[in-house]
Order: structure tokens, then sequence, then C-alpha cells
């Protein structure tokens, strides 16, 4: 399977994924409903697809001590 960032994934038991980082054997996938994972890419069987087109995942929110040191 062709792992690249930005790219969607399927996890049996986590969901669909989008990939944030590549690491050698490993990934690091946002999950729509489990949240970050790092995920050794031989445990990954398919490709995903975001819930709908156009899709992005929320940015965090600043909190009020990081914007307190900026």
């Amino acid at each position: 399977m062709n792992f690249k960032v930005d790219g969607w994934i399927r996890h049996d038991k986590f969901g669909d994924g989008q990939i944030l980082e590549d690491r050698g054997d490993r990934i690091k996938v946002q999950f729509v409903t489990s949240g970050e994972r790092l995920m050794l890419k031989e445990a990954i069987h398919s490709a995903g697809a975001p819930p709908s087109s156009g899709f992005k995942f929320a940015k965090p929110k600043r909190s009020a001590l990081a914007a307190a040191k900026s």
C-alpha cells in the first residue's frame, strides 16, 4: 500500500484517518473519530476516505498561556 502524507487510510478498529507524518515503518494518523495515533504501516490494509468532500480537521485552539507567550 502507498502511504502519502495527507492521504487517507482505513483501520479496522479506528476507522478512516488522514496521514499526518511518515516515520519509516510507522505513520502518524489523525482518525475522524479516534484522535491521533502512531500506527505500524503493516497494520493498515486498505485505503480510506474523508467523511465528505472537502473535509478538514478542526485546528486546535491556542491556549491562553500560549497566546500570552507570543
